[in-house]
């Protein structure tokens, strides 16, 4: 191929052909493949009908917002969980938390670095175990709770706001049921608070943080 015509090909926009192409079709040119765009009209098939997808697709949905707007920065789901947990429970143990998150002690090991770091969580000698830490809010966690859940009332309406009262309280009551199934037991005895949710342990939370 000359100078020329590889110059024209270039400007115009166009890969140049293959030497076979060039042979066989000496005046055509193949135009570069464009990526599709999403157009949202997959069709979903079993998908749409499965509980776990529709949780992971709506999970994704909450994060996605809950990450744009919440005003402590870097802070996830998962952290502010833990620090509204130690915020009810001063002085619980990483043990318990872990138990209690159904997550791995190493895992809550890193979220709770990650806290203290920021100066939000702090560790404080047991006075019932000296061999053991309690966990508390530091006054700027306190401080950066506090504003997180005046987010999260508008975060919530926000999220949800397709749906009537009636349909988010079916909602919540759904989830929960789901949540805290038990092989023996399926709803909390009338009278006791409901514990944290205990899923299956795992080593990994998905874009909890």
């Amino acid at each position: 191929m000359d100078a020329k015509r590889c110059a024209v090909i270039v400007a115009s926009g166009f890969d140049a052909p293959t030497q076979g192409a060039t042979a066989k079709h000496p005046d055509r040119t193949m135009p570069k493949r464009r990526k599709p765009e999403p157009t949202g009209t997959l069709d979903g098939g079993v998908l749409r009908s499965l509980i776990g997808f529709n949780l992971r697709m709506a999970q994704l949905a909450v994060y996605d917002d809950f990450i744009r707007g919440v005003p402590v920065r870097g802070l996830t789901p998962g952290q502010l969980a833990i620090l509204v947990l130690i915020d009810r429970n001063p002085d619980t143990t990483q043990r318990r938390l872990s138990e209690g998150m159904g997550i791995e002690k190493s895992t809550l090991v890193v979220r709770l670095h990650r806290l203290a770091d920021r100066g939000l969580v702090e560790r404080v000698r047991s006075a019932d175990d000296r061999r053991q830490n309690g966990l508390r809010l530091t006054a700027q966690g306190k401080s950066a709770l506090k504003s997180t859940l005046a987010f999260i009332e508008r975060h919530e309406r926000k999220i949800s706001a397709a749906l009537t009262n009636s349909e988010r309280e079916q909602l919540v009551s759904l989830l929960r049921k789901i949540a805290w199934a038990r092989p023996s037991q399926t709803s909390t005895p009338a009278g006791q608070e409901e514990p944290v949710p205990t899923p299956a342990r795992r080593g990994r939370a998905t874009s909890a943080g």
